[in-house]
């Protein structure tokens, strides 16, 4: 849509920073609130998104709880620029049994939420990382206005 950003990588890393990238400077941080009070720090640019696709989740009644952004890694990565979040991760591809089970029985329910607000879910990559989802696009006011309006008739 108009005034979306696209991406340049792969499925799931189209805005991966390098190895080691220090973490976006302060001010292009927001903490979001979602609709059950939990938190999560993420770059402004993408801020309503996520806040949009948890409180989807909330709406479904996911377990969301846990939810970590920014972050230093040691691979390429979304998450030194706030542009991924990791909901109740253990360690890589492994979450919580309550979470697991949301996922497993909400597959069909939890693409459409990837897809309504522009977000790759690592449970779909060929390495998974249940869990983890990263921007794919960041949304322009049009049409994040669609997704958002998408979600009221939910």
């Amino acid at each position: 849509m108009d005034g979306d950003t696209e991406g340049r990588g792969p499925s799931g890393g189209k805005f991966n920073v390098k190895a080691g990238s220090p973490l976006s400077p302060q001010s292009d941080r927001q903490t979001v609130t979602f609709s059950n009070g939990q938190t999560v720090v993420v770059n402004k640019a993408v801020a309503e998104q996520f806040r949009g696709f948890f409180n989807d989740l909330i709406k479904f009644h996911a377990p969301v709880r846990g939810v970590f952004g920014f972050g230093m890694r040691g691979n390429p990565s979304e998450h030194p620029i706030g542009f991924a979040t990791d909901w109740n991760q253990q360690s890589r591809n492994k979450v919580t049994a309550d979470v697991q089970q949301w996922i497993d029985s909400h597959r069909d329910l939890l693409r459409k939420l990837e897809r309504r607000w522009g977000i790759s879910g690592g449970e779909n990559w060929h390495n998974p990382d249940t869990g983890h989802f990263s921007i794919e696009r960041i949304f322009g006011d049009q049409h994040l206005q669609a997704a958002k309006a998408a979600s009221a008739r939910d």
